[in-house]
């Protein structure tokens, strides 16, 4: 159920039903947000402006609990309430000198250090909704999906060469012209990565529909390029298949650090490697299949 919901067809569902099927947990409780509030690192964000413990020896923060640990029930400083006992809200906005409180931790925030922000992070260590617990079969699902991606895009380099004879003949050129068909994808899957992999790294956009975006331009773009009428539109094309299919080599090592633990990161990493290599290495085979039997367009 939890694949099917952050998929494509899930958030679909979700988009066609206003959010009535395949809920996440926050649909059904509007308070369960809370969970993912890190009351800890917020607290040293307003302490000392960053979210690791403090530098100093011995030094701690102190604080009156976090939205989680008051269940959430809003509380003053005992100094504070001392100070405004006329005040019944409840709420930790400031003792009235320029002291104000995280809310989120109940840490004083540091007027020249500190930063008055929520942190927001995992329910835990064991959140199903982190990629890293997810179960192994659900792991080797996505990483398959990645690797297959990766390959398919890697491919489309050197699936080119067999058939640049034919792009010769066909268009009167000589093999050195005919030869930017493939440095052009090249040059495209290397510029693409600094559009597409920082855009997969906003919050609001994610990694999946720049993935299957991207993927969905490049198989058309594909059609273009092999139903080009002169050379001039077949560069275009092979230049934006390989622009519009790089998100996946840029950004593909990260979605499979963001799924394994470091121990056994290495591992799925070099299977991630091993893909990549295979397209290339498999390009002129499969592309001298199609060029000898069907033509360069097919």
């Amino acid at each position: 159920m939890e694949t099917l919901r952050d998929s494509t067809v899930g958030h679909l569902l979700r988009l066609a039903t206003g959010g009535k099927v395949l809920q996440y947990p926050e649909d059904r409780d509007k308070e369960y947000v809370r969970k993912y509030i890190d009351e800890e690192k917020s607290g040293y964000l307003a302490h000392h402006g960053d979210t690791n413990p403090p530098e100093e020896d011995g030094e701690s923060v102190h604080g009156l609990g976090g939205i989680r640990t008051r269940e959430g029930r809003d509380v003053q400083p005992e100094n504070e309430r001392e100070r405004e006992g006329s005040n019944s809200s409840g709420t930790l906005t400031g003792d009235g000198n320029g002291d104000n409180y995280n809310q989120a931790s109940g840490v004083k925030v540091d007027s020249e250090k500190g930063q008055d922000k929520f942190l927001v992070s995992w329910d835990g260590p064991n959140d199903p909704d982190n990629p890293q617990n997810w179960s192994l079969g659900k792991k080797f699902f996505v990483s398959f999906l990645i690797c297959l991606l990766t390959t398919s895009i890697y491919i489309g380099s050197s699936i080119y060469s067999p058939g640049e004879m034919e792009v010769e003949q066909e268009f009167g050129v000589s093999q050195v012209v005919a030869t930017l068909g493939l440095t052009l994808f090249v040059a495209g899957y290397g510029l693409g990565p600094m559009i597409w992999a920082p855009l997969s790294e906003i919050p609001q956009i994610g990694r999946n529909p720049i993935y299957l975006s991207t993927l969905l331009v490049f198989v058309l773009f594909n059609l273009g390029a092999g139903y080009a009428s002169n050379l001039g539109m077949l560069l275009a094309f092979r230049f934006l298949t390989g622009f519009f299919g790089s998100p996946v080599l840029a950004t593909g090592g990260a979605s499979i650090t963001d799924m394994y633990v470091p121990r056994k990161r290495a591992y799925a990493m070099a299977v991630w490697g091993i893909s990549a290599i295979c397209g290339p290495t498999l390009g002129p085979l499969v592309g001298g299949f199609a060029a000898q039997h069907e033509g360069w367009r097919w």
